[in-house]
């Protein structure tokens, strides 16, 4: 028996698989709570993302086989126009809680992070896990955040302070007025970071945000999601670059250890050169890539980081920079004293590959002797 398969069948046989597999109406039928039953303790939004929203993501489907580069460039552009901030001010995480969880280790390796006792505690306990030292704050007796106890427990071992506005899972509301005078105050001393998944729930969603104290340059961090009132829980907005990859790559390496098996980790990549002297990314890369990096330049992004953590400066990056460029140049040097395929002493085409492949493959023995030919014609 004899099997004629075009690409076109293969393709459909793969695709077919692959959706037989990870879509099953047994697994469907398992996502979300049962027919007539709503969900209280995750606080998803029954009703879903809005029409709009589906029939935007049903025409972005068409678009999956391709990295969202452009994508997560136009939504930080529409969240910073929304909000009057600048580009410099967002970042964009897979869900907030790995945000939340990449702020919360990397101050808590600064010094202390102060608390309220009962609120959304998800991240709390991965941090717990790094070895984040947490100073919980009782409630005041009406449940609310004790903000003045608050305040009373940042000193200078202190890093970060957590409040979660309304807070979960009280459901209570601080004042905004109120909270803008305490991170103002404690901002001084450390970096209050407020978690507003539910802000849009509130009466007067503007005037309990902290976001004008971003927009002020305050020493506040303001958490948002497209999980609750946007119906959003299941879908993730991917912001890669050197800080979100070490926080992920953390996340998921302290995910294994607890016995919850691999993660995968899509990474989105830029290039701003050629690999080699016979590489153009140009052919196969549109040729403004270097400029299409959602949140600019990811070296100079981990830079700023580091000196604002203290731990690098401009004067140590432009020596490094100068080290660099003198090595690279230093190695070429060294490199073409061996020879070259237009220089002297000349490469053998026949030696290149030895102890590369136990085999060589029939495309490169095609191009060694290619090669061969026109090195022997260049010689006549």
């Amino acid at each position: 028996m004899s099997m004629n398969l075009t690409r076109r069948d293969i393709m459909r046989g793969m695709i077919g698989g692959a959706v037989s597999l990870a879509l099953s109406p047994a697994s469907l039928a398992q996502i979300g709570p049962p027919p007539g039953v709503v969900s209280l303790w995750a606080n998803e939004n029954p009703y879903g993302p809005s029409p709009r929203a589906l029939k935007q993501a049903a025409q972005a489907l068409q678009n999956g086989a391709y990295y969202p580069s452009s994508i997560q460039s136009d939504l930080l552009k529409a969240i910073a126009g929304k909000y009057r901030l600048s580009m410099d001010n967002l970042f964009v995480s897979s869900g907030s809680n790995e945000g939340l969880q990449a702020a919360m280790v990397a101050f808590g390796k600064r010094g202390k992070v102060v608390l309220p006792e009962l609120t959304y505690s998800d991240h709390l306990d991965y941090s717990k896990r790094m070895g984040v030292d947490l100073v919980p704050v009782p409630l005041n007796d009406d449940m609310s955040i004790d903000l003045d106890g608050m305040a009373a427990a940042v000193d200078e071992t202190v890093s970060m302070v957590y409040v979660c506005n309304p807070n979960n899972p009280t459901g209570m509301t601080l004042d905004g007025d109120r909270l803008r005078d305490f991170c103002r105050m404690v901002g001084k001393k450390a970096v209050v970071l407020v978690d507003e998944a539910y802000n849009e729930l509130t009466d007067e969603p503007e005037y309990t945000s902290m976001v004008d104290l971003v927009r002020e340059g305050e020493n506040v961090l303001v958490m948002r999601t497209f999980s609750k009132i946007f119906g959003m829980a299941g879908l993730r907005v991917d912001g890669n670059d050197f800080l979100a990859v070490h926080a992920v790559t953390q996340w998921a390496a302290e995910r294994a250890r607890q016995g919850f098996g691999p993660t995968l980790i899509e990474h989105v990549t830029y290039r701003g050169a050629a690999h080699s002297t016979s590489d153009d990314p140009s052919r196969y890369r549109p040729k403004d890539d270097y400029e299409r990096w959602p949140l600019g330049d990811p070296i100079e992004r981990l830079k700023d980081h580091l000196i604002h953590l203290g731990e690098w400066s401009e004067e140590r990056h432009a020596a490094l920079a100068k080290e660099m460029d003198e090595h690279v140049v230093a190695s070429w040097k060294e490199a073409v004293t061996f020879g070259t395929l237009t220089e002297p002493p000349r490469l053998d085409p026949d030696l290149m590959f030895e102890d590369v492949f136990k085999e060589m493959p029939e495309h490169l023995k095609k191009q060694a002797a290619e090669l061969k030919a026109e090195l022997e014609q260049a010689r006549k």
